[in-house]
């Protein structure tokens, strides 16, 4: 049986900003009400010199009054030697963004919802079209 390309080990949050927007002295500009347009996602893999650990480093933004979130996560794993460095990389972006995500989605839904009587929920994700 072959090893899996990344092994998870662990994540770390890097950042995390939660602001919360009164729109009455707010001065920003119209903004659409869909989270969709109001979400935006990175990611950004790395790799270590002996090619044994990586790591990807999801980075977040929802901008939907009134909540003002930036978040990034980062998440460790060991990595198969047996693999191409594209093949790698390709297994952190995707396969890495979906082991992190769901972290990210419960943090954000967890802390909105002592704040509000409705926790935001995040959108689900393709990270497939992550490479693109």
């Amino acid at each position: 049986m072959n090893k899996p390309i990344i092994n998870f080990m662990r994540y770390s949050i890097e950042e995390y900003i939660y602001k919360k927007i009164d729109s009455k002295d707010s001065k920003r500009e119209e903004k659409s009400t869909s989270p969709e347009d109001n979400f935006s996602i990175g990611v950004t893999p790395a790799m270590t010199s002996d090619f044994k650990h990586g790591k990807i480093t999801v980075s977040i933004r929802y901008d939907l009054e009134p909540h003002n979130i930036k978040l990034s996560v980062s998440g460790y794993f060991e990595l198969n030697e047996d693999y191409s460095e594209e093949e790698v990389e390709r297994a952190l972006v995707v396969n890495g963004t979906a082991i992190v995500f769901p972290y990210i989605r419960s943090m954000i839904s967890m802390l909105s919802s002592l704040d509000s009587e409705s926790a935001i929920i995040l959108p689900t994700i393709n990270t497939n079209n992550l490479l693109n």
